[in-house]
Parts: C-alpha cells; structure tokens; sequence
C-alpha cells in the first residue's frame, strides 16, 4: 500500500529507525510497511505523512510526486508575467502574517 514510503523517507534524510521512533513504532513496523507486508492504521499514516511532510496521496501511491515538487514543476512552466503575479500574491501572504 505505502509505495512511496521509502522515498520519502529517504528523501527527508531518515533511517527506518528515526521514523520508527517519531512514530513511536519499531523499525521492523516500518521495515514491514515499506515492504508491503502491513498497513498503517489511519492516525499512523496521517502522522506519517506529516512527518515526511508529503500527502496521503503520494504515500499510497496516487500521486507520483510530492507536493513540493508538483509545485517547482509548474513554477518552471510559469512565463515571466504568471511568475511576477504569483510573486506577487505571496508577498501579500507573508505581509499578513506579520
């Protein structure tokens, strides 16, 4: 079910064990996860995922790639005006929040 999970997890520079601890489960857990072996309940794959700061969907293999990079993806495919507007939008964001 987890295709991705090992991805992500190396992606985010983690061993099985690190993960297993954040988790508060055994590295074998997470050994059986990537190999398909077992499921994650809901309440684990949800922490999971924020961990490795990626979606449900990536983990269990819907999306093909994560978030951040479906994001620098269509970044590239921005012309210079869509770029500058977006730019834009995200200053206003981050004034805001200030």
């Amino acid at each position: 079910m987890l295709t991705n999970l090992k991805n992500a997890r190396q992606k985010k520079g983690l061993k099985q064990k690190e993960l297993a601890d954040l988790l508060d489960l055994s590295s074998k857990t997470i050994s059986n996860y990537e190999a398909g072996a077992r499921d994650p309940d809901i309440k684990t794959l949800i922490k999971m995922a924020r961990i490795l700061e990626v979606t449900i969907d990536y983990l269990v293999g819907l999306e093909e790639k994560t978030l951040v990079e479906q994001i620098r993806d269509r970044i590239h495919e921005l012309n210079r005006e869509e770029l500058a507007d977006l730019l834009g939008d995200y200053i206003e964001v981050i004034a805001k929040i200030k």
